[in-house]
């Protein structure tokens, strides 16, 4: 037997196992967020933004780079939400998502993608804004 003849099933199923457990990853957060959509209005029927911006904060994986304890992320690659979003109006923190580098040209590219004003409808993108400028007011309140 080769030396690394074991390692390569050990190998396989390290992967398996790390691809099921991404896989029931994304199938608990699709259901949560299935959850929390079906419950994205108030019992008079209204809309709920905080609930609804949260749902897509979640399921566009924004968490993964950003900071904020409303959503408890933890994310470092991206500004810390927690210190920053006092500094928007909803309008412009929309403009920030849908554009978040409107000095650099085409071909050029940061860190944040660049096509969230695609992937996400108007009102997903009210919403968002609306969880992200309300969050931390919410956080100060249930300290």
């Amino acid at each position: 037997m080769a030396p690394d003849a074991g390692r390569g099933p050990r190998i396989g199923r390290a992967i398996l196992a790390g691809l099921l457990v991404a896989a029931a990853a994304l199938a608990l957060t699709s259901a949560l967020s299935d959850d929390q959509a079906n419950q994205r209005t108030t019992g008079q029927g209204e809309v709920d933004p905080y609930t609804a911006g949260r749902v897509v904060f979640v399921r566009m994986g924004c968490g993964d780079c950003h900071r904020l304890a409303a959503a408890r992320s933890r994310g470092g690659i991206g500004p810390d939400l927690d210190e920053r979003l006092g500094r928007y109006t909803h309008d412009a923190l929309v403009a920030q998502i849908v554009d978040p580098y409107p000095q650099l040209g085409p071909g050029e590219h940061g860190v944040m993608p660049r096509d969230f004003g695609r992937r996400l409808s108007e009102g997903e993108l009210d919403d968002l804004a609306s969880f992200l400028l309300s969050a931390p007011k919410r956080e100060e309140r249930d300290d």
